[in-house]
């Protein structure tokens, strides 16, 4: 999905004043598999100031969308980092340029989950094992470019972290989950 909402993004905001905007980005449940995310999640870095005239340009071409709309200044991003920068750097893409901004920086984006069976029958555990490291062919882990990193402990891209958080809780099965950036 967000290829092609980047890419309607993209021309919704073409010819849009770039004067004072280092980037637009998209981040949030639309960005991490969420089939049908309830709302868009986009953020705007301004070089020096905020533009209200910008702000609301960009909310009259996204009209038809449910978004929320977050800004920063290039000021606040490098030298005053809260979560909004945090989450930008472990899930954001940039709409002008189509690219996740961690490859700026050579990183790659992964949810570290651990979890537990110790609740499921014998049968049942076995069986979500197959699903997830496989048996005959590829689990969803190798599938979806995961790596095991010990027993009941795995990584996989964050586009693929609402799917997984389905599977387990469709298990019944407690996890924990980490996000991490990995150069």
């Amino acid at each position: 999905m967000p290829k092609k909402l980047i890419s309607y993004l993209k021309a919704k905001l073409k010819g849009i004043d770039l004067a004072e905007i280092v980037d637009i980005f998209l981040f949030g449940s639309a960005v991490k598999g969420k089939e049908f995310p309830k709302d868009i999640d986009v953020c705007i870095v301004f070089r020096k100031k905020f533009s209200g005239k910008n702000l609301k340009d960009i909310e009259n071409r996204l009209k038809e969308f449910e978004i929320h709309i977050s800004s920063v200044t290039v000021d606040n991003f490098f030298r005053k980092p809260n979560s909004l920068i945090k989450t930008l750097l472990v899930e954001g893409i940039s709409i002008l340029s189509n690219k996740p901004f961690r490859q700026n920086f050579g990183f790659l984006s992964y949810i570290l989950y651990s979890y537990n069976l110790s609740g499921l029958k014998s049968s049942e555990k076995v069986k979500f094992v197959y699903l997830m490291k496989g048996r005959k062919n590829k689990g969803i882990i190798d599938k979806w470019f995961g790596e095991w990193i010990a027993d009941s402990c795995f990584i996989i891209p964050v586009e693929k972290d609402s799917e997984m958080i389905a599977i387990l809780k469709k298990w019944q099965v407690p996890f924990k989950r980490k996000e991490a950036l990995i150069h």
